[in-house]
C-alpha cells in the first residue's frame, strides 16, 4: 500500500510539475488522461504470484473436499443446468442478431445475479444509463419503453413500481460505467481496481457490447479477438467473471435471423470464437 502510495504521489508530482510549464495546448486533457491510466494500471497490479506444482494440486484436492466458494449459479435454471455455476475465470460470451434480445436477457442476468448477492460491474458503452433502466423496468415489471425513454402518465402506476425497483436496486452490490469510448484495456484495468472493493468474492462484469468498443485506429472485427483474449485472462488472474456481448455477421439469407447465433458467426476472426 505504500509502494502503492509513493507511485501515485510521483506521478501526481509529474503531472503538476507539467502543468505548471504550460506547455501544452489542450488544457493538459491529454496529459490528464495519461495520468489516469497510469494510476489504473498502478492500483491494478494484482502482485500475483506463480503458483508452485505443489500449491496448484493443493487447490484442487482443498476444492474437491470442501466445494468451491467462488461458484455462481446462474439466476436461469436451464442456463445453469447447460453451463453453470460459473466459477472464478470464466468467461460467457453472448450473441444474437440486432434487436434479439441481447441486451435484455443481460440486464436481466445481472439483476438475478444482483439479488441473489453477487457482486457486478457493468460496462453497457451502446445504452448507457438506458441499460440499468431496462433492468429496473425487469425488476419492476413495467415497460420496457417508458422505464427507458422516461414517458410517464401523471397517475400512471407502473411509474411507482418503477421507482420503488430503483429503491430496492440501491442496495444491489454492483457499479455501472456508462463511458461510450473505452477501450478493451480501460474496462480490464477498472475491473482489476473494481474488484479489489469485493477481494476473495465472486465478481461479474459484463461489457455490452464487444464491438463497441474503442481500439484505437484498428477495426472492431479485426481486435475483438485480441480484446476477449484480453479480459479472458483477466478472469483467470483476478478471478473475475465476464459476460461479453458480441454482434454476429449479417446472415446470408433472411430466414437465418430466426435461428440462433452460433459462435462461429460473430464478427472478426476464428480468435474471438476460438476464446
Amino acid at each position: 500500500r505504500a509502494s502503492r502510495a509513493r507511485g501515485a504521489r510521483e506521478l501526481c508530482d509529474k503531472l503538476l510539475g507539467y502543468l505548471d510549464r504550460g506547455t501544452y495546448k489542450d488544457g493538459g486533457a491529454k496529459a490528464s488522461e495519461a495520468l489516469a491510466q497510469r494510476l489504473l494500471g498502478l492500483y491494478a497490479d494484482s502482485g500475483v504470484k506463480a503458483q508452485s506444482r505443489d500449491e496448484v494440486l493443493d487447490g484442487l484436492a482443498s476444492a474437491a473436499i470442501s466445494g468451491n466458494p467462488t461458484a455462481i449459479p446462474l439466476p436461469c435454471p436451464k442456463p445453469n443446468d447447460a453451463i453453470g455455476p460459473l466459477i472464478a475465470g470464466e468467461t460467457i460470451g453472448v450473441t444474437g442478431y440486432s434487436g434479439q434480445g441481447k441486451s435484455t436477457w443481460a440486464s436481466n442476468l445481472f439483476a438475478g445475479f444482483c439479488r441473489q448477492g453477487t457482486h457486478c460491474i457493468v460496462f453497457s458503452t451502446e445504452m448507457g444509463e438506458q441499460w440499468l433502466a431496462r433492468a429496473a423496468a425487469a425488476e419492476g415489471l413495467v415497460s420496457q419503453k417508458k422505464a427507458e425513454k422516461s414517458i410517464w402518465d401523471e397517475f400512471d402506476t407502473e411509474r411507482s413500481r418503477y421507482l420503488a425497483a430503483l429503491d430496492r436496486m440501491r442496495k444491489w452490490s454492483f457499479e455501472i460505467i456508462t463511458d461510450p469510448d473505452i477501450s478493451p484495456e480501460e474496462i480490464v484495468r477498472r475491473s482489476e481496481v473494481l474488484r479489489k472493493r469485493w477481494e476473495g468474492e465472486p465478481v461479474v462484469v459484463f461489457v455490452d457490447h464487444m464491438h463497441r468498443l474503442n481500439y484505437g485506429r484498428e477495426e472492431a472485427n479485426k481486435m475483438v479477438g485480441q480484446g476477449t483474449r484480453l479480459m479472458k485472462n483477466s478472469a483467470k488472474s483476478a478471478s473475475l467473471n465476464y459476460v461479453l456481448l458480441y454482434q454476429p455477421r449479417k446472415p446470408p439469407e433472411v430466414e437465418m435471423l430466426y435461428k440462433p447465433a452460433g459462435a462461429m458467426t460473430i464478427r472478426g476472426d476464428s480468435t474471438v470464437w476460438n476464446e
